[in-house]
C-alpha cells in the first residue's frame, strides 16, 4: 500500500494576509511556550532569523519584525480546512496533527491511472492552496512521514519503487525522527547519524537502551507494527476561518478575503450539486463582542460572485464598533440544485451579453441592500374574500416548504373568475348591466365580527365592460371590480 505524507510546516503564517507579504515585512511566528521562532517568511530569514532562534535574539536583527504567537487551535483548524478540500481528490485522508496530511494513494490509481496521474492531480491541487508544503511517499505511513519531514520546503520525493524507497529512508538524518532530543543525542554519542545505521542495529541492542515507545515507533517505520489510523469524514456544514494579522476599521477593505472564502465556498457546493440559501458570516472585532452577518439568498446561489455581491451590500449597512481582527464563514442551509427553464425566445431578445435577473435574485439583492424589514410585497392570504385575499406584507426569505405552500394558496385564489382590477371598497351599481354568469355566493366566517353575504355576477354594461358585481340579502346591488 502506497502512503503519500504532506506536511504544512508553516501553515500559521500561510495564513497572514497577502497584504503583510508584499510589503516584504519580515514575520516570525513564536511558540511561547519554548520561547523559540517556529515559522519565519523569507524577509525575516534575510534578516538572518533561523528556526529555533529565541525571541530576543529574532527580533534584535530587524525593528519591522512582526512577532505571531503560536495557536495550536489555529493550527489544527487551518488543517481540518485543507482536509475538506483534499476530499476532492483523494478518498481516504487522515490528519496528522498539528500541521500532516496522510493521504492513502494505492486506491486512487483505478481514478488516475498510476503514481504519475495522480501525483499530477494532486499536485495541482496543492499548488493552488498557496501554502508551503513538502511531501514523501513510502509504503507505510510513518516512513512516509519521516522522509517528508527531512524535505526542504516545496522538495518532494514521490516513487512507487521500493528499493528508492529504502535508499530515501535510509540516508534521513537522525535528527528527524519524530523523538524526544535526549535520544536524539544518545543515538549521535553512538556514532548513528542516519536512519540507515539505526536500522542495522539489533532491536534487542535497542531495547536495552531505549524505551518500549521508542521501540514502537521503529518498528512502525520498518512497517513491521501498523500505525493506528482515523480516517478523516468530511463535514456536512461549511466552515472557514481566516485570521487577518493586522486591523480593518472598514467593512469595505474586506472584499479581497471576502472574495478568497466565497471561492471556496463556491467549490464546496459545486462538487456537492447543491445551492447555499443563506451564510453566516462572523466578524471578530478586537476587544468587543463577535458581530455575526447572516446573508440571505431567495433561490440559492452557489457562484463565489453572486455571493460577494449580497455580503458586500449588507456589509455597508453594518457599523463596526471595534476594528476586524478575522472574520469565518459558515453555511448549513443548502438545497439540491434545481434546473429552471426560461423562455427561450426571451433570452434572444434580451441578447446574449446581458444578465437578467430572476425575480428571487432581485429580491435578495433588494433585502442586502435595504434590509428585509423595507421591503414589502404582494402577498396571498388563505381567504376567499377579495378584500383580505390579498395585501402588502413585509417581504422575507421563503423556505422551499413556504413558498410550496403559498403556491398552493395562489391556486385556491385563482379557482374562479376574478377581475383583473379591484376597486378599494365597492361602490354602489348606478349604471345598467345585463347579468352573463353567475350567481356565485361569497359568505365570511360564523366567527367573524362583520358578516357578509354576497352574490357575486359577471355583467357587462353599456360601454362593454365587464363587471364584477354582486346583490346583498336586502336587494342592494354593489360595483366590485372591471375584468381586464
Amino acid at each position: 500500500m502506497l502512503w503519500l505524507y504532506v506536511d504544512f510546516p508553516q501553515l500559521q503564517l500561510d495564513n497572514v494576509d497577502d497584504k503583510l507579504c508584499e510589503e516584504q515585512i519580515p514575520i516570525i511566528v513564536v511558540n511561547g511556550q519554548h520561547n523559540a521562532v517556529v515559522q519565519a517568511n523569507q524577509a525575516a530569514i534575510d534578516c538572518g532569523v533561523r528556526l529555533g532562534f529565541g525571541l530576543g535574539r529574532a527580533i534584535s536583527l530587524s525593528q519591522q519584525m512582526q512577532v505571531i504567537n503560536y495557536d495550536e487551535k489555529l493550527t489544527n483548524k487551518l488543517l481540518a480546512q485543507i482536509s475538506q478540500s483534499a476530499y476532492q481528490v483523494i478518498a481516504d485522508i487522515a490528519l496528522m496533527p498539528p500541521h500532516g496530511l496522510l493521504l492513502r494513494l494505492s486506491p486512487m490509481f483505478v481514478l488516475y491511472d498510476d503514481l504519475a496521474g495522480c501525483w499530477q492531480r494532486v499536485q495541482e491541487w496543492l499548488n493552488n492552496l498557496q501554502v508551503s508544503y513538502r511531501g514523501a511517499t513510502a509504503f507505510n505511513p510513518q516512513a512516509a512521514k519521516l522522509i517528508a519531514s527531512a524535505q526542504a520546503l516545496s522538495q518532494t520525493q514521490i516513487s512507487d519503487d521500493k528499493h528508492l524507497i529504502n535508499q530515501w529512508l535510509s540516508t534521513t538524518p537522525i535528527n528527524a525522527l519524530n523523538t524526544s532530543e535526549k535520544i536524539i543525542e544518545q543515538l549521535l554519542a553512538i556514532g548513528i547519524s542516519n536512519v540507515g545505521a539505526l536500522f542495522d542495529l539489533p532491536m534487542a541492542q535497542l531495547a536495552r537502551r531505549f524505551d518500549s515507545d521508542f521501540l514502537t515507533y521503529i518498528s512502525q517505520i520498518k512497517g513491521e507494527i501498523p500505525l493506528a489510523i482515523d480516517f478523516y469524514l468530511p463535514q456536512t456544514p461549511f466552515c472557514f476561518y481566516r485570521d487577518l494579522n493586522y486591523e480593518l476599521h472598514t467593512t469595505v477593505h474586506l472584499t479581497p478575503v471576502l472574495s478568497k472564502i466565497l471561492d471556496e465556498l463556491s467549490n464546496y457546493l459545486r462538487v456537492r450539486d447543491k445551492l447555499a440559501l443563506s451564510i453566516e458570516l462572523t466578524l471578530k472585532l478586537r476587544d468587543k463582542p463577535a458581530l455575526i452577518v447572516t446573508v440571505h439568498s431567495s433561490q440559492g446561489e452557489q457562484s463565489a460572485a453572486a455571493w460577494l455581491t449580497l455580503t458586500q451590500l449588507q456589509l455597508e449597512r453594518v457599523e463596526l464598533t471595534a476594528p476586524v481582527i478575522s472574520l469565518e464563514i459558515n453555511c448549513h442551509d443548502t438545497s439540491s440544485k434545481t434546473t429552471v427553464s426560461e423562455d427561450l425566445l426571451s433570452q434572444a431578445s434580451h441578447g446574449a451579453k446581458r444578465q437578467r435577473l430572476s425575480k428571487a435574485q432581485l429580491l435578495s439583492l433588494l433585502h442586502a441592500k435595504l434590509g428585509e424589514d423595507n421591503v414589502t410585497q404582494l402577498d396571498y392570504h388563505s381567504s376567499h374574500l377579495p378584500e383580505v385575499v390579498n395585501g402588502l406584507a413585509v417581504s422575507t426569505p421563503r423556505s422551499r416548504c413556504e413558498a410550496v405552500e403559498l403556491s398552493s394558496i395562489t391556486e385556491q385564489v385563482r379557482g374562479g373568475l376574478r377581475p383583473s382590477y379591484l376597486l378599494n371598497k365597492p361602490e354602489p351599481l348606478t349604471m345598467t348591466v345585463s347579468i352573463f354568469h353567475g350567481p356565485e355566493r361569497l359568505c365570511s366566517h360564523w366567527w367573524q365580527k362583520s358578516p357578509v353575504t354576497r352574490d357575486y355576477y359577471i355583467a357587462k354594461n353599456s360601454q362593454q365592460q365587464w363587471c364584477w358585481v354582486f346583490k346583498i340579502p336586502n336587494g342592494q346591488w354593489f360595483l366590485h371590480g372591471y375584468f381586464g
